[in-house]
């Protein structure tokens, strides 16, 4: 009778408890309900965004790639321009700083091309547009050094085709600086700031700016580090 009794007691038990629950879905089953779809169309929506994301730096870095290999009848101006809108728009920031490096190293190579053409007005454009690449990839991409070391050269370069001596001599000192001993970079630099030394210590007038660029020369393709896949 004890055990038939206990077996009773459970089944009441169990019975209180199912009540309770249908209770309780009956009041807010619509609303949990409406949670659990709720939560559905979160993750799809976070996995579709994160899926976009992911495609959206693939086709960035497939485009760099395209630009920085291009095939030979590309325009040299819409690649400039290509380097251009990716350092403006990439969500990489490696992508991004390293488009502006490739743009400020192609125009700095126009200057020096229209300087020897004698057409200023162009040559002053392309100055400048080679100035704002380099100094974009130094004033917002702090967290890519190696591509901040180039663009502090390529601003060396243009100082000195542009004659100044001075701002030449700080931008590769900033190199030498930042950079570590085996970047490209700075090996280039070295040799740059001895011949600069050299030209202080023997020039006749200090006062006096050359009447002849000292060196031709632009900083050669891309940076030297490229985006990582």
């Amino acid at each position: 009778m004890k055990a038939k009794r206990r077996h009773e007691l459970k089944e009441n038990v169990l019975a209180h408890e199912l009540g309770q629950l249908r209770e309780f879905f009956s009041r807010h089953g619509s609303w949990i309900a409406g949670a659990i779809v709720a939560a559905v169309i979160a993750v799809v929506v976070v996995s579709q965004l994160h899926t976009r994301s992911e495609r959206a730096l693939a086709a960035e870095k497939q485009r760099y790639r395209l630009l920085a290999d291009p095939p030979g009848d590309m325009d040299p101006e819409e690649r400039l321009k290509g380097f251009e809108e990716l350092a403006a728009d990439a969500s990489d920031r490696a992508v991004a700083a390293s488009a502006a490096v490739w743009a400020g190293n192609l125009c700095s190579q126009r200057y020096l091309n229209l300087l020897d053409e004698a057409d200023a007005p162009e040559a002053r454009e392309a100055y400048a547009r080679a100035e704002r690449n380099y100094r974009s990839v130094i004033e917002r991409h702090a967290d890519q050094p190696r591509l901040v070391v180039n663009a502090w050269r390529g601003l060396g370069v243009l100082a000195e085709n542009r004659g100044d001596q001075a701002e030449a001599l700080a931008c590769y000192k900033r190199v030498t600086a930042m950079g570590p001993a085996d970047h490209p970079a700075v090996t280039d630099v070295t040799g740059r700031i001895e011949h600069l030394e050299e030209w202080f210590r023997t020039r006749r007038f200090p006062t006096t700016r050359p009447t002849t660029r000292p060196s031709a020369t632009a900083p050669a393709g891309g940076p030297a580090t490229a985006p990582s896949e």
